[in-house]
């Protein structure tokens, strides 16, 4: 079934039946990033008056009923400067933090039971402020990169030391790069200003390849891949997909072969806007096939 034959009413009331409890937590800060630590834990990063930002961990209740319903806060950490991302190393106890006006990126370990989150390791690079992708569950690798005017790193946070400097393609001038894992060893630079995509094998020193989405949409781009969508839950896609999709600010959502990004695999448009796209997440359902989900809209047109 195409998302153009979908009903709205019927979407609605089938989820009220597959999903007899959906809990709305409030928490005392709006929330700007969100990532899955553990089977049953989170982490939340809000911001706090000045440049100061808070990474908090929350257990996940263990039930739907009762007092059991609310997040119970585990640990967290006050930064001087503001978080620029966050990406778990799910299941090792330990996220990754990009920081505004830092060189490279942190790796912090989180208690399982509560305590301060400490770091273990800083991964310097010529990058301020990067961009990364963490390439699974069972290896330490993240990719690291921020626009098309510096070279990309594959950074080992075991080590803490950088495996490879990645030439980027002069095809996405001017643009900033958002790092995404289609295997374990290509990874898709794809620009938030135009949907255009560099693929980059890590096996070998070849140029990357560009290419564009032939989209006439305007505005900003977020992207997903089924492989990235794994890695964040801890698991490993044992089949290979070339499969990336791509929603715009205005609410154009491309679905691409990246072998042949000319020609859509399916294209659609959600009728949502948004002017702050810094916020805008697209995600795979890892275990179900073409099912995703997507935050950050302003309207309903």
């Amino acid at each position: 079934m195409s998302l153009e034959d979908v009903n709205e009413d019927d979407w609605y009331f089938d989820s009220i039946m597959r999903y007899k409890f959906l809990n709305m937590f409030e928490l005392e800060k709006h929330s700007y990033s969100l990532a899955l630590t553990r089977d049953r834990s989170i982490c939340l990063t809000s911001y706090s008056k000045g440049c100061h930002s808070e990474l908090l961990e929350f257990d996940l209740p263990s039930n739907n009923q009762g007092k059991a319903r609310d997040l119970k806060l585990s640990c967290g950490k006050i930064f001087e400067n503001r978080i620029y991302q966050i990406g778990a190393h799910y299941g090792k106890g330990r996220i990754i933090v990009s920081e505004e006006n830092i060189d490279g990126i942190s790796v912090y370990n989180l208690p399982e039971q509560s305590g301060s989150i400490e770091r273990i390791t800083h991964v310097k690079s010529p990058i301020i402020s990067p961009r990364f992708a963490v390439e699974s569950a069972d290896t330490p690798h993240v990719f690291i990169v921020r626009d098309s005017s510096r070279n990309g790193f594959l950074i080992d946070i075991d080590a803490s030391s950088v495996l490879l400097e990645v030439p980027i393609s002069a095809g996405n001038k001017n643009s900033e790069l958002a790092p995404l894992y289609v295997e374990s060893n290509l990874v898709a630079l794809c620009s938030t200003n135009n949907g255009s995509i560099d693929l980059h094998d890590l096996r070998n020193a070849k140029p990357s390849l560009h290419m564009s989405n032939h989209s006439s949409e305007g505005g900003s781009w977020t992207f997903d891949s089924k492989y990235n969508a794994a890695a964040k839950i801890g698991e490993t896609r044992n089949t290979s997909s070339a499969e990336i999709t791509m929603l715009s600010s205005s609410g154009c959502l491309l679905n691409c072969d990246v072998r042949n990004c000319k020609v859509p695999l399916s294209k659609f448009n959600v009728n949502l806007e948004t002017t702050s796209s810094f916020n805008l997440q697209l995600d795979y359902n890892p275990n179900v096939d073409g099912v995703l989900s997507f935050s950050g809209f302003d309207n309903i047109s």
